[in-house]
Parts: C-alpha cells; structure tokens; sequence
C-alpha cells in the first residue's frame, strides 16, 4: 500500500508494508523517487502490534542524515538506543554518536564517539560497555582519529563484570602497542587478578580513511 503526498519542497511516496521477520510489525517509509527521504520527520517509522513505535529513521537522499537530533532512534521493551548521522556515517562532536540506556535504571549500557564515521574522542574513551546486571564498567577503548590512543593509561581494558577485575589492558599509542615503564599487554585471572600473560611491545596497525561530510 502507498499514498503520494506533495509538499512545497518535495513530492513524496510513502508505502506501508509488514516485516517479515517481526509477526504484526508495520512500517512507514517514506520515499523520493527510490530513495528514503523526508525533510521534516523520520523517513522510516516502525510500530509493533500494539500501534507503540519502536524505531525511527531520519533519511536525507537515501542516507541516514539529521542536524538536530539522532538519526536513529530504537525503542524495545527496555532498551533505548540513537545513533547521531550525518550524510550515512556515524557522526557527532563533543557528545557520544549512539547510546544505548536501560529505561528503567537508567544505565548507559554503551557509549560510542564517532566524528565521521572515525572513532575518536579526545578527553575520555571513545566505547565503553557497561554489564546490566552489575552496571560495571566491562570494556572500554580510548582512540583517536581511527587509532587505539592513549598516553596516560591502557587504550584498552575489559573487565570482569561480576568481580570486577580488570582481566586485560593493553597500552597503545597511534595504533601501536607502546609502553616505556612495562608490558603494553596484561592479562588476568578473573577471581584472583593474578598475572596470567604479559607481552612486550608489537605493532597494530588500524585505519585512518576519514570520509568526508563537509
């Protein structure tokens, strides 16, 4: 099913379907020509049987784009999840570019910082993933422009989530494993923390490709 609608900028086309893969799901989408568009709202809306709508899409020219909010907005029983893009990547500056939130505690499971579409972050980690159940901090990387980046601590660390241990972290600088006081590689035992293996220096090689959304 669809209907065409006209506005002063653009003539639109917006079809309803159902997903095949989600029983009783309905989409929106609205369309110029073959590509999703809309200028004043989400291009895709997609409700569950019960009517609620659980994802929204911002489309400019067949690619995820919005200047004043996320580009992509999930909503299922708990969880809520935006993503922030512009021109089809990954993108916002000075905040996270997707989040996802335990509704009703109100914990950020994951945060992700992207410039775009390049992971980067300059005061802070850009990913860090949080266990729902004991809300500790179990993985989290620090980059810059694409590269594993960290001068004052390991650019990467993951975390047991119930004991809380810290069961590896390596240091990196530029993409590369660096550490002049120690091992640039740690790894843990869960329960006890004890020393399980530690490495000397070796190189990670990562891209850089930053496209550009100007």
């Amino acid at each position: 099913m669809y209907i065409n609608i006209v506005s002063i900028l653009k003539a639109y086309r917006v079809e309803f379907d159902t997903l095949e893969d989600k029983l009783g799901y309905t989409r929106e989408t609205w369309l110029v020509g073959s590509k999703q568009d809309r200028h004043n709202g989400p291009a895709v809306i997609v409700r569950d049987p019960k009517g609620q709508v659980v994802l929204r899409e911002w489309y400019q020219d067949g690619l995820l784009d919005r200047a004043d909010g996320p580009a992509r907005i999930e909503e299922h029983s708990d969880i809520y999840h935006e993503v922030w893009c512009r021109k089809g990547y990954e993108h916002r500056e000075g905040a996270p570019s997707s989040k996802k939130v335990h509704i009703p505690t109100g914990l950020v499971l994951e945060e992700h910082w992207s410039v775009r579409g390049v992971e980067h972050r300059d005061d802070g980690p850009a990913y860090v993933n949080r266990d729902l159940n004991s809300g500790t901090l179990v993985s989290a990387f620090w980059s810059r422009n694409g590269r594993f980046h960290r001068t004052d601590g390991p650019a990467v660390i993951t975390r047991d989530p119930t004991t809380g241990v810290q069961t590896s972290a390596s240091w990196m600088q530029n993409g590369q494993h660096y550490r002049e006081d120690g091992p640039s590689t740690i790894n843990r035992d869960p329960n006890t923390g004890e020393i399980l293996h530690q490495n000397s220096p070796t190189n990670l090689s990562i891209s850089t490709d930053t496209p550009d959304i100007a």
